[in-house]
């Protein structure tokens, strides 16, 4: 995909809103070697209460921020290379909605094309399951957990739904277009919980509920604890990072991380 056809997907819309994100993030970041918009607003499928997401590849260290409605998360180009090679879902996602900003030296649009699909989705698969075992709202510590338990809830089912489109062949990073293709309307509603600032007992078992429609093989006995659970689970990297969410506090990890390796 080369820099042309990404730039060519910018309507007229599109071009105002492209220029405003300019404007608001500054124009030239010392720092700043690629901007680039992807989600909702570069389909055009965004509803009145939508964020603007934006992808920035830096050279020093990376980080997320928040400037009105538009959220950006950072990646150095070495990281943002690796997960293309590893296949990673989000860069698929940036490769299949994003519209390029500014990329000065072509790196961005390098990048994206090293993209490599995995062979198989088999331990994505595994992984998503056994993390949507921690979402038992018997468990005896469950209200302390609450807001850690929903950000991963409505991870899983996102994540879940955009593999389910990938495999299909049908790649697809709309939710409300996926949860009809899938049949699951729930489905959407449980991923909008995303935009509360807290969980009950309810969201999270509609979370599970939806996602044990569409991840196979969720852990199905009780937990005693959602710590014991976590910590038993958390032995490599990938499953440490989604744990992570569950018991790390609130002000500590943003959202947009859960962009990281290897979805």
């Amino acid at each position: 995909m080369s820099a042309g056809q990404l730039l060519g997907r910018a309507t007229s819309n599109t071009s105002r809103v492209l220029a405003g994100i300019r404007d608001a993030l500054g124009q030239q970041a010392p720092d700043r070697l690629a901007l680039m918009l992807y989600g909702s607003v570069a389909r055009g499928t965004q509803g009145d209460d939508s964020d603007i997401d934006v992808l920035e590849l830096v050279s020093g260290d990376a980080a997320t921020y928040q400037v009105g409605t538009i959220n950006v998360t950072q990646y150095r180009p070495a990281h943002l290379r690796a997960l293309a090679a590893q296949g990673s879902l989000f860069v698929l996602h940036l490769r299949t909605d994003g519209v390029v900003i500014e990329d000065r030296f072509g790196l961005l649009t390098r990048t994206l094309e090293a993209y490599e699909r995995p062979l198989t989705y088999a331990p994505i698969w595994d992984q998503l399951a056994t993390a949507a075992g921690v979402l038992d709202v018997s468990a005896h510590d469950v209200r302390g957990y609450l807001r850690g338990l929903g950000r991963l809830g409505v991870y899983i089912a996102r994540t879940a739904a955009y593999l389910r489109s990938v495999e299909a062949g049908e790649v697809n990073f709309d939710i409300g277009l996926l949860s009809q293709q899938l049949d699951q309307p729930g489905l959407a509603d449980a991923v909008a919980l995303r935009r509360q600032a807290t969980f009950s007992l309810s969201d999270i078992a509609k979370l599970r509920h939806e996602i044990e429609r569409i991840v196979p093989n969720v852990p199905s006995g009780p937990i005693e604890s959602v710590e014991s659970y976590a910590i038993a689970h958390a032995d490599h990297g990938e499953l440490a990072m989604l744990m992570a969410t569950v018991l790390t506090d609130e002000d500590e990890l943003e959202y947009s991380a859960l962009t990281l390796p290897p979805f």
